[in-house]
């Protein structure tokens, strides 16, 4: 069965009235005459029996008339022609595969290299508590610096101030001096 068939056939029992279809029942083949109608025939029946058995999108429904079985679509069915029909579900359905594959392809690949590197994470670890060993030394030894620099910058302050106290005393002196 091709994939146009089916596609046909979806659109057509979706353009029926309540999605529904009717399939002759109990036909006896033996008694089918003109060659055409038995090709026809058995020809409803394989699709009938592969979109029901093998592609699960129609079922047979409760209700039934004299001699015909009465089929629906499925949820999978009615999802399919809402989707665009048969062959755009097919396409959909390839691009998944597809995606699928390039992602198994990707978790391959990762899997390999951690195999192959697997000391690597122990290294990069070692590394980066080197580094921070080495940054903190620099860090600390550049402080030292800064240390010394602002303790000389408070011994000035302090020498300054040290003489400016100096010479105000000296001027209070003077001046009482003065006035006495």
């Amino acid at each position: 069965m091709t994939d146009k068939e089916v596609n046909d056939f979806l659109i057509k029992i979706n353009r029926e009235e309540d999605s529904v279809i009717l399939f002759e029942k109990n036909t006896d083949i033996s008694k089918i005459e003109i060659r055409e109608d038995f090709i026809k025939y058995t020809n409803k029946e394989r699709i009938f029996e592969y979109l029901k058995e093998e592609v699960g999108l129609i079922k047979k429904t409760s209700g039934s008339y004299d001699n015909y079985i009465v089929y629906g679509l499925t949820k999978k069915g009615k999802k399919i022609v809402r989707l665009g029909g048969w062959l755009k579900y097919i396409e959909i359905q390839d691009k998944i595969e597809e995606r699928q594959e390039k992602k198994e392809n990707a978790e391959l690949k990762i899997t390999e290299f951690q195999s192959r590197n697997q000391n690597l994470p122990y290294i990069v670890s070692i590394s980066g508590v080197i580094i921070s060993i080495v940054a903190l030394i620099i860090n600390c030894s550049s402080n030292d610096g800064v240390l010394t620099q602002k303790k000389e910058h408070i011994m000035e302050y302090k020498s300054e101030e040290i003489k400016f106290e100096t010479k105000k005393n000296l001027d209070l002196d003077t001046l009482l001096i003065e006035r006495k």
